[in-house]
């Protein structure tokens, strides 16, 4: 046993005695270290943790375990830091004051190798230790004489296996031309494009199958793996090399892989690529060989069945396939039928589609579907199915047969679609387009429509009355009409012309057709074409005529009578000058004379005389004044100065100077109340206010002073004026009659007039597009109104 005197010795002797020592604190840090120690591990440092470097096999790493343990030579860790770990072993001793733990010891090899590449040399064991060198020499003559006997064994062992391989060696050279040939009748004879890659070369044999499935020229029989590379799809290579290191890099051997291989002529097929791969003794990959399998139809086939199966299952329409055998049984359904007719695919699997027929089915569309399957075509029918509750529908159904590569007919495949609303809706525009004829036919009216071209899409019955006449002419145009019945080709010209102004102005054209009819009559037809716009595209163009040869000889006969009646108005008008000069000189002779009579003859006549002689003035000055009063009515209308701006306040003012003297004898009032300023006639405007006011000057109650008001209010286009007076008052079933000519209410001994007045501002009003009306109270007065319409000034 060592003695724990053994650390008196300094760190220099005790290296050289002990080369693999440490001492630990009670930390377990190490303190110092032997050199040759370091040597094994330079790496270990002083003052850090024993755990950083050691790993104990036994004990645990504890100070109070290493110090019962002290004396023993069992007592052995590996250092942590190596690759091959070196297992260290002797014993621990407790130094100084007991504080300190010291290992002295030697690393434990299993074979010369182990020492060898622990860089150790022999004078790294301490022979100055005899106990550890004692022991270190019988462990190096025990692993020697263990590495001699091995290498015994071994050399033996490789004797056997080189007769062996010497004996396979053999075999495999008398086989080998065997295989080759085999090899190759195998590659002339598969489908498969067979490959051989030597990985350390680089090089590709490619068989036979290369020039057979992608036409390359096979007198070239290796290629690099670049070229390889280059015939994969640009956008597949990095995922083919990828998926081949991952082979080589795990412990697999088989590889496949499906991507687009470029074919001589550089179009790319799609292949299926499977390789074997082959190791050495190291594992390291050497050789891979492989074939490659052209799936392009195969590919092409699955996405067209892929979108078989997605148009199958998504489509709206309900799909039926039945096997072409006696019953024809449903083999298949899609969802869309399930929807349609409410049976799932086990309710009808099986069954024939006779099942969705009822009473009110198409009974000549089943012979026809019947008739087209015992003949092997294709139809397409509507008819009336039902149901899984018994509901019927319109059902439009295309049949069509499955052929095999024989020909022969193994399914038939029914598309079914629901044309209930369609079928409903051909009924109702049916129903509509035979009301819409019914009505156009009827109506008394030409209509015609014409497309872009100007071309008939139909015409009525009244327009055209021979009915193989309208089908004629269905797209067809005027000028082909014309020249059909022989009729002058300006007539088309003039319609083309038409329709082209109101196809290019967007609006409608209206004229009047002006013609002999084939009764040689004169016949007037009021024409008019609209166009019809969708989007600013134009759809088509309507025209209709209608028939005005009545109205048109009425305005004819109109025309007529109103040149008669100008001419009889200048009559008039004539009769007027006669009557305003050639009349009134024999009155005004009449007059004179017997005023002369009365004055020179007057004491000889009596009083019965003179009365005559007064009431023949009296007549015929108001013959005169009735002369006058229908010059001033006929005159209404006619011959008024220039329109102006005019203060109707002015007017009023004018009028209470003519009647001043009047208004001052029967102490009447006149009140003006908002009077506007107009654009009109001045005299014409003057005699309708004089007349009114006049009236309610001379129509009052006895005793009681006149008093009139007026006013104006605008309404929305014009003006309405209001003239009131306290006066005698107008029974109401005389409102209208005092506005006629020569119609008076009161005698002319109470009251003066002609009764022509109120007429003549009537037809004044009138005259201007106004209206004029009155309402009265007995014995309290009347309200006159009239309107006057704005008239803007002209510029």
């Amino acid at each position: 046993m060592i003695t724990k005197d053994l650390y008196q010795f300094d760190e220099q002797a005790l290296s050289r005695i002990f080369p693999f020592h440490f001492v630990l604190n009670k930390q377990m840090k190490m303190s110092s270290m032997g050199k040759s120690l370091k040597k094994l591990d330079p790496t270990i440092q002083v003052d850090n943790l024993f755990s950083d470097y050691f790993e104990l096999i036994r004990p645990t790493c504890d100070f109070s375990e290493f110090e019962t343990a002290c004396g023993y030579l069992t007592q052995m860790f590996v250092i942590k830091n190596k690759q091959t770990l070196v297992t260290l072993q002797g014993q621990w001793e407790l130094t100084g004051s007991g504080d300190l733990l010291m290992f002295v010891g030697s690393p434990w090899f299993n074979s010369t190798e182990e020492l060898n590449q622990s860089g150790l040399l022999l004078s790294d064991f301490a022979p100055q230790n005899p106990l550890v060198s004692f022991l270190h020499q019988l462990k190096l003559q025990e692993i020697v004489n263990d590495d001699l006997r091995y290498a015994i064994e071994k050399i033996n062992q490789q004797k056997i296996e080189l007769f062996n391989a010497t004996t396979k060696l053999e075999a495999l050279t008398d086989s080998l031309e065997e295989s080759n040939l085999r090899y190759e009748y195998m590659s002339k004879a598969t489908s498969e494009a067979i490959w051989d890659w030597d990985i350390e070369s680089g090089r590709v044999f490619q068989g036979i199958g290369f020039n057979k499935l992608f036409e390359y020229d096979l007198s070239i029989k290796y290629i690099d793996v670049d070229e390889w590379k280059n015939r994969v799809h640009p956008n597949d290579v990095d995922e083919v090399m990828n998926s081949i290191y991952k082979v080589f890099e795990s412990d697999g051997e088989n590889w496949k892989c499906e991507y687009r291989f470029r074919k001589a002529n550089d179009t790319y097929a799609n292949v299926v690529d499977s390789g074997y791969l082959i190791r050495d003794e190291n594992a390291k990959p050497v050789r891979m060989v492989g074939a490659l399998v052209d799936i392009t139809q195969q590919k092409a086939e699955e996405v067209n069945r892929l979108l078989f199966q997605s148009v199958v299952t998504n489509t709206h329409d309900a799909i039926v396939i039945t096997e072409a055998k006696k019953g024809d049984p449903i083999v298949y359904v899609n969802e869309a039928f399930t929807a349609l007719t409410g049976y799932n695919m086990d309710e009808v699997v099986g069954k024939n589609p006779k099942i969705l027929q009822g009473a009110e089915s198409n009974t000549d569309a089943i012979l026809q579907i019947k008739n087209c399957i015992e003949n092997g075509e294709a139809t397409e029918v509507q008819t009336i199915n039902y149901k899984k509750n018994g509901e019927k529908y319109w059902v439009s159904i295309t049949l069509n047969p499955i052929r095999d590569k024989n020909k022969n007919i193994t399914h038939w495949v029914a598309i079914e679609r629901d044309v209930t609303l369609i079928h409903q809706m051909n009924e109702d525009m049916n129903a509509q387009k035979k009301f819409m004829e019914d009505i156009l036919g009827n109506i008394p009216t030409d209509i015609a429509v014409f497309d872009r071209q100007h071309k008939y899409l139909f015409m009525n019955k009244h327009a055209v009355g021979d009915p193989e006449m309208r089908k004629w002419l269905i797209g067809k145009d005027d000028f082909e009409y014309c020249e059909f019945r022989g009729l002058d080709i300006s007539l088309a010209q003039n319609r083309r012309n038409l329709f082209l102004k109101t196809v290019k102005n967007k609006t409608n054209t209206q004229w009047i057709d002006e013609h002999v009819n084939k009764n040689g009559e004169q016949q007037y037809v009021l024409r008019n074409l609209f166009p019809h716009f969708e989007n600013n595209d134009l759809q088509f163009v309507i025209g209709y005529g209608i028939d005005i040869t009545e109205r048109k000889l009425i305005e004819i006969q109109l025309s007529e009578a109103l040149q008669s009646i100008k001419k009889t108005n200048t009559e008039l008008e004539q009769f007027a000058y006669v009557a305003s000069h050639d009349l009134q000189e024999p009155l005004r002779m009449v007059t004179s004379f017997l005023t002369q009579l009365e004055k020179k003859y007057s004491a000889s006549l009596d009083e019965r005389a003179k009365e005559y002689i007064h009431f023949a003035v009296d007549g015929a000055k108001r013959m005169r004044q009735i002369i006058l009063d229908l010059l001033e009515f006929s005159r209404v209308g006619r011959q008024y100065e220039q329109q102006k701006e005019i203060d109707v306040n002015d007017i009023v003012q004018e009028i209470e100077l003519l009647h001043h003297q009047q208004i001052v004898e029967k102490n009447a009032i006149i009140h003006v109340n908002n009077l506007p300023t107009i654009y009109a006639h001045r005299t014409p405007l003057r005699q309708v206010f004089q007349n009114i006011i006049g009236n309610s000057l001379k129509y009052n109650q006895e005793g009681i002073p006149p008093e009139i008001s007026v006013e104006a209010i605008p309404l929305k286009d014009r003006w309405q004026f209001k003239i009131s007076d306290n006066g005698i008052g107008i029974e109401a079933e005389y409102y209208d009659k005092i506005f006629e000519i020569f119609q008076r209410l009161h005698n002319k001994d109470e009251y003066t007039g002609t009764g022509i007045g109120l007429a003549i501002t009537k037809k004044i009003v009138e005259n201007w597009g106004g209206k004029i009306w009155v309402a009265s109270t007995i014995g309290k007065g009347t309200n006159f109104y009239f309107t006057i319409p704005f008239h803007k000034k002209k510029d």
